[in-house]
């Protein structure tokens, strides 16, 4: 299925997670660094109360430059309204708190957070930029979620009707490889709600290498390359679905 159109708004919200990450080879440790710059910069309050260390971070940092595994794990979050910051020694996220706000403003944080990054000097140069977006489509059992998604899978005689799945797949486009992975049962549960929405996962992760030349060229490359990586996940999104799946999530159009 191509999807001519897309919506600009779907009515049955099935987005669950949004998170945009740059890579980078850091001069130093940017979780050491970054803080105290987006602290400032960002306008952000509480001071070290609101910097959230997660477990690696008091892993040795001599370990976590020899295992390279560990280069791009979490090692501090900041809330910052509506938004979450991720650092590690060699990335850093911006996530959106749901509801999500849009893309007009999710590309302006990201924005606000790169023009940090390229102050501080704590990158020396940048390897990629990542889209990523999760969605659950809703249904009451395994055979009805699949049969709202775009999908068909055979092993040997047996079609997948009605069993648990967990596929992954690499696709190439035009701007990014998209590493697609859908599974169900899938269950999800608000931090402010008791209740668990059930459904199958459809994420989609836009992976894009970026060509470093200096930071004044990436500046002024850097929102193209947001909204071609951003139209690029989103169609390939909405190939996921059958079309009746767009029209029961109430799509609008602009």
């Amino acid at each position: 299925m191509s999807v001519s159109k897309l919506p600009s708004k779907l009515g049955k919200e099935p987005l669950v997670d949004v998170v945009f990450e740059m890579r980078f080879l850091p001069s130093t440790m940017a979780s050491v660094v970054l803080p105290g710059m987006f602290m400032k910069q960002l306008g952000l309050k509480g001071g070290e109360k609101a910097i959230e260390r997660l477990p690696l971070y008091d892993m040795p940092a001599e370990v976590r430059r020899r295992e390279h595994g560990m280069r791009y794990q979490p090692l501090l979050r900041i809330h910052w309204d509506n938004y979450v910051l991720i650092i590690s020694d060699h990335s850093v996220g911006v996530a959106c708190k749901i509801p999500y706000r849009g893309w007009s403003e999710f590309r302006q944080k990201i924005m606000d957070v790169v023009a940090v990054i390229k102050e501080s000097e704590v990158a020396v140069s940048v390897e990629r930029i990542a889209l990523k977006y999760v969605d659950l489509i809703p249904g009451s059992s395994v055979g009805e979620q699949l049969n709202r998604l775009n999908v068909s899978v055979e092993i040997g005689k047996h079609k997948l009707k009605n069993e648990s799945f967990n596929l992954r797949m690499e696709i190439p486009g035009d701007h990014a490889l998209h590493v697609v992975a859908i599974g169900a049962p899938a269950g999800v549960r608000a931090r402010d709600s008791s209740s668990e929405r059930k459904g199958a996962i459809v994420d989609v992760d836009s992976l894009s290498p970026v060509r470093f030349e200096n930071w004044e060229r990436l500046s002024e490359s850097l929102p193209d390359m947001l909204d071609n990586l951003h139209a690029e996940n989103k169609a390939m999104f909405f190939e996921c679905l059958k079309s009746e799946t767009i029209e029961y999530l109430e799509p609008s159009y602009e």
